[in-house]
């Protein structure tokens, strides 16, 4: 397994401890906190397509390396830039190069991967 393979499986398996803990949560809230909640469940489902459906062609990953909580990490930086929308894998790319904007290079070391 290349170099590549293995980081984008820990990504997918950070990611989807993520999505589970985070749906444990939401089943915990109450209708309040759930309809408040909404656009973030919305998100963390699309994110999760998203890493389902594309795990073979986005080198786009390299970014979440440093990342605990990948999704997490995702939606704060939709959070911060309202110019930003997830609702197409075009748009969680952006979502990604803009963090890889915002990381300063630090995921550049593995773009030697593949």
């Amino acid at each position: 397994m290349s170099k590549w393979n293995r980081l984008k499986t820990k990504i997918t398996r950070r990611a989807w401890r993520e999505y589970l803990q985070f749906k444990r949560e939401m089943f915990h809230q109450g209708k309040r906190e759930l309809w408040e909640n909404c656009q973030k469940i919305h998100f963390y489902c699309c994110i999760m397509e998203y890493f389902h459906y594309r795990k073979e062609s986005s080198h786009d990953w390299k970014v979440l390396a440093y990342q605990k909580q990948p999704i997490w990490a995702m939606w704060d930086c939709y959070q911060q830039n309202e110019h930003l929308e997830y609702s197409t894998w075009k748009d969680v790319e952006k979502i990604l190069h803009e963090l890889e904007r915002q990381d300063g290079g630090k995921w550049k070391e593995w773009k030697s991967c593949g």
